[in-house]
């Protein structure tokens, strides 16, 4: 028995002739893989092939069951040839399907091949080249700080990135001191980093401001003093401090 599948009203491909061989039952199975995107009514039929007579011959189906698998179809949405023969209209076709990859590419071959009933056959092949050159993303990143130069400053904060095809991002962070007008205002930059297997990189910069608003403050202390008539008058050094810095004096 021959199993066919094809478009209602054609043409119909030939999955392959099944027989147990002997008067018991067999069980066979095959796998036929449609169309990409195809909206076609399919039929599937079964044709006796046996010419041998007499009573005790026949063709039994006593079951048929199908599967549909999600994802067989080709993953780049190939759609498979049409053949065509000038004396046959009930084709076999063949297809197979082979990956390769190799470092951050992946080659995906797509071969079928129609035999008609005389034994004549053709071959079509897609190669299908896949290549990651999309950046990966960032998905959690700090927010820019100010902080007053007394503070402590903060670590690098929450970061994380995603990339459509590799699953472990990798994040490094730079980090570098821009001085300000003093010793105690500055700017902390910070460059993350984000790299995928294929070296597609995401950079994101981030800062932490670093300000001294605070007037420093005298040490409580006398601000008047009584000297004799003659005395050396000496002179009397205020103490100050800064929260964040020495302090210096002028005299005015």
């Amino acid at each position: 028995m021959r199993l066919e599948i094809g478009p209602v009203g054609g043409p119909y491909v030939s999955l392959g002739n099944f027989s147990a061989g002997t008067s018991q039952w067999n069980l066979n199975s095959v796998a036929y893989t449609f169309p990409n995107n195809s909206i076609t009514n399919y039929a599937i039929r079964f044709n006796a092939v046996s010419t041998a007579g007499g009573p005790s011959v026949g063709n039994f189906i006593d079951d048929v069951s199908m599967c549909v698998v999600d994802g067989s179809a080709p993953s780049q949405g190939i759609s498979a040839p049409i053949f065509a023969d000038n004396c046959d209209n009930e084709l076999n076709v063949d297809s197979t399907f082979n990956s390769e990859t190799d470092g951050c590419t992946t080659i995906e071959t797509y071969t079928w091949t129609a035999t008609d009933h005389c034994g004549n056959s053709t071959t079509a092949t897609t190669v299908v080249t896949i290549v990651d050159t999309t950046n990966p993303y960032f998905t959690s990143l700090p927010e820019n700080v100010t902080v007053n130069c007394d503070e402590t400053i903060p670590g690098f904060g929450e970061y994380a990135a995603a990339d459509n095809c590799d699953s472990e991002v990798v994040i490094a962070v730079e980090e570098s001191r821009i001085d300000g007008d003093c010793p105690q205002t500055y700017t902390m930059e910070r460059t993350y980093r984000a790299t995928d297997n294929c070296g597609n990189q995401a950079v994101e910069t981030r800062y932490v401001y670093v300000i001294d608003q605070t007037a420093p403050s005298f040490d409580e202390q006398g601000n008047t003093f009584t000297y004799e008539c003659g005395a050396e008058i000496a002179v009397v050094e205020p103490i100050a401090y800064d929260n964040c810095g020495s302090v210096f004096f002028e005299l005015c």
